[in-house]
């Protein structure tokens, strides 16, 4: 006879996680348990737990301590009716100080969302390793480490951040394809405020060091939420966006706009008055635009949004080009291509940021990243040039010259070696300086340069354009692109690596 009783005992002991107090202590810093996140993200019914009964091995030096599941919550389900596998780390449970099995067990389901060609999600806040099990806990740290970055472009992986996640264990942040972090409980460092007190003898708190604003201000964190629940819909949001794994489709959107619409509002803006965010909502499916990374690189947009019901990359940019906006785009379009979604990239660069700074923080490395991430992907790209398009800055971003399957200008566009301005100042400089009213002759000369030497028929002419559209077409224009492309077949050269 089954002895039930024990099962429903020990099954009750891991439920109760780190206690009544510790679970009211999470909630009073308005923060869910490991569970009830799991239970907001998952499906109701679908979740299935996975080693739930693992806990440390060897003797426990925590003996008034319940290690329920060790600390970490993993398993699988459904959100919105599509698997992922899930792992929650569990705060109650000695501040989720991340042990051996506990670890293994992240392992195990990542491996098994790789296997299953399903996304990754993580519900991340940890005090650190777990310092009694020393060696044996890091060694744990580094196979998680290695399996995020062995599955990375296979499934999507999601983190999200909604406590302290510290040590070389917030190096998980960037190895995932999206983080997102809460407003008032996410800290992400690698050396927390005692070390850089200790090295540089500054005091810093952990919020001003690595706290939402700041992860968001240097491109840590992708989204900021307002508290774990939004945290949880934010997710559910960038799921909608993404397939499940490298060989599979996105998700259709449904055809709730018009794929005809045009925007008589675009034919009446110009490059003084563009705004590239709202030229993006202009030519995407209504309120489909969720924009990534807002706050890192803000000249720079990164969004995913629908395009007739499909999903598509957005990288727009607009004024100059600095190392953080390549590194930003580089990043979204290595992961677009990864992941089989087409790239929009909307163009109005005059060129890379002139600053000392930039040159001495390796700019020529950045822009070099980000020629390569347009370079090597594959995925459908298309490119619109409704502004500047100007010397290597536009070079870089996703041009004809490296790769754009399909090139597209407004008429107003100004493509050039450099900007007009600084090519006038060069081909021109002795007219300039013999004339009576040297600002004047500039002014005309640049005006002469724009117009007989970098308007969009002259690269139209040379192939460099393929179309000269009205501002108003873009959008029924590019879904007809991306309809085109969508049996696009291309590999790249086989390679071990890339090269940079």
């Amino acid at each position: 006879m089954h002895n039930l009783d024990t099962l429903r005992a020990e099954q009750e002991k891991i439920l109760s996680l780190g206690g009544k107090d510790k679970i009211e202590k999470q909630h009073n810093l308005n923060k869910m348990t490991a569970r009830e996140r799991i239970n907001a993200l998952i499906d109701e019914g679908t979740f299935v737990e996975l080693d739930a009964f693992a806990q440390q091995r060897g003797s426990i030096p925590y003996s008034d301590e319940n290690l329920a599941a060790d600390g970490v919550v993993c398993g699988y389900g459904a959100v919105n009716n599509r698997q992922v596998c899930v792992f929650a780390q569990d705060f109650t449970v000695i501040g989720a100080s991340l042990g051996e099995v506990g670890a293994e067990k992240i392992v195990k389901v990542m491996e098994l969302a790789a296997k299953t060609g399903i996304p990754v999600i993580g519900l991340a806040e940890s005090a650190g390793i777990r310092l009694s099990e020393g060696l044996d806990a890091l060694c744990g740290l580094g196979k998680i480490l290695k399996t995020s970055a062995k599955i990375s472009g296979v499934v999507p992986q999601i983190l999200s951040v909604m406590g302290p996640l510290a040590g070389i264990f917030a190096a998980l942040s960037p190895l995932c394809d999206f983080t997102l972090v809460t407003e008032k409980n996410s800290t992400i460092f690698l050396n927390g405020p005692q070390v850089v007190k200790g090295s540089t003898n500054d005091d810093v708190t952990a919020e001003n060091l690595g706290g939402a604003k700041i992860s968001a201000k240097f491109g840590k964190a992708q989204i900021v939420c307002e508290d774990d629940a939004d945290c949880i819909e934010k997710i559910k949001k960038i799921l909608d966006y993404i397939p499940d794994n490298n060989l599979g489709a996105t998700p259709f959107g449904g055809e709730a706009d018009d794929i005809n619409r045009t925007s008589e509002m675009l034919n009446s803006v110009n490059s003084e008055n563009l705004d590239i965010r709202t030229v993006i909502n202009e030519i995407c499916d209504a309120s489909s635009v969720l924009e990534l990374s807002k706050d890192y690189a803000p000249n720079v947009v990164t969004a995913f949004a629908y395009l007739g019901g499909e999903s598509a990359a957005i990288v727009a940019a607009s004024g100059e080009l600095d190392i953080a906006g390549c590194k930003k785009a580089a990043r979204f379009v290595s992961f677009a291509d990864s992941f089989n979604i087409p790239v929009v990239t909307l163009t109005n660069v005059s060129g890379f940021k002139a600053e000392r700074k930039e040159e001495d923080d390796n700019n020529i490395a950045a822009a070099a990243d980000l020629i390569s991430a347009y370079s090597e992907a594959t995925t459908a790209k298309i490119d619109v040039i409704i502004g500047s398009a100007c010397g290597g800055a536009y070079l870089a971003m996703g041009s004809k010259y490296i790769g754009s399957d399909m090139t597209i200008a407004w008429p107003g566009a100004e493509i050039s070696v450099l900007n007009s301005s600084a090519c006038a100042n060069i081909m021109f400089k002795d007219d300039i300086a013999k004339s009576d009213d040297p600002k004047k002759e500039r002014d005309e000369k640049i005006a002469e340069y724009k117009e007989n030497n970098a308007n969009p028929y002259i690269a139209a002419k040379r192939g460099y354009v393929d179309n000269i559209i009205e501002p108003a077409l873009t959008r029924p224009v590019v879904i007809s692109a991306l309809e085109m492309l969508a049996g696009k077949r291309e590999s790249g050269l086989s390679k071990k690596h890339k090269s940079n």
